[in-house]
Parts: C-alpha cells; sequence; structure tokens
C-alpha cells in the first residue's frame, strides 16, 4: 500500500487547512476526476459493448450532477438490458429525485 499524500495527513490530523492547502487541495481532486473521466471515456470509445464503463463513468458524477449520471445509466442498459447496477443507478436516481420532491413540497407549506 502506498503511503497517503502529505494532503490527507493533514486532513486525518485533524488540522484545519490553509486557504492555499484547500486550494491545492481541490485543484488535485478536480484534476483526478478529470483524468478519470478521460479514462473512462476512453474506455467506452475501446469498448462500446461493454456496460460497465457508461455506468462506471456515471457514477463519477454521482450527486455532483445526477442528469449526466442518469444518461450514462441509462446508456449502460441500452448496451446490455441484463445488466443490474445500471437498473440500480436509475432506481436509487428515483429515490433522490422523490427525496427533493418531498422536500420542496414539505417547505411550501
Amino acid at each position: 500500500m502506498e503511503p497517503a499524500g502529505p494532503e490527507l495527513d493533514l486532513m486525518s490530523s485533524g488540522k484545519k487547512l490553509s486557504p492555499k492547502q484547500q486550494e491545492d487541495l481541490t485543484a488535485a481532486q478536480n484534476k483526478a476526476a478529470d483524468d478519470v473521466i478521460l479514462e473512462y471515456k476512453s474506455l467506452i470509445k475501446q469498448y462500446p459493448d461493454k456496460a460497465i464503463y457508461p455506468w462506471a463513468l456515471g457514477q463519477v458524477y454521482n450527486e455532483k450532477n445526477p442528469l449526466t449520471e442518469e444518461e450514462y445509466c441509462q446508456q449502460s442498459i441500452h448496451i446490455d438490458s441484463h445488466f443490474s447496477p445500471g437498473y440500480q443507478c436509475l432506481a436509487q436516481l428515483r429515490v433522490f429525485a422523490e427525496m427533493i420532491r418531498l422536500r420542496l413540497t414539505m417547505s411550501e407549506r
């Protein structure tokens, strides 16, 4: 196992990050996410008949962009109608949407 980077050591120590450290950490996290997205998009092109790759790419968008996540999960079940993680993804998104709808309804009262 590789040792944790200094930013992980800082975070686990309970110390508050300085604004510069927070900025650097956010930039590193964004770059890592962008790298993952590029990798999955490459794999989708390389293996267009594999449902796992659009589904996995959809998971990258979990909670940040549910509409994009839904698109990729839909794509996964179009590739393989027996791919259960794609259906589970869509079901979870429906539950998430319903929770939001209920919260909005309750806040209007």
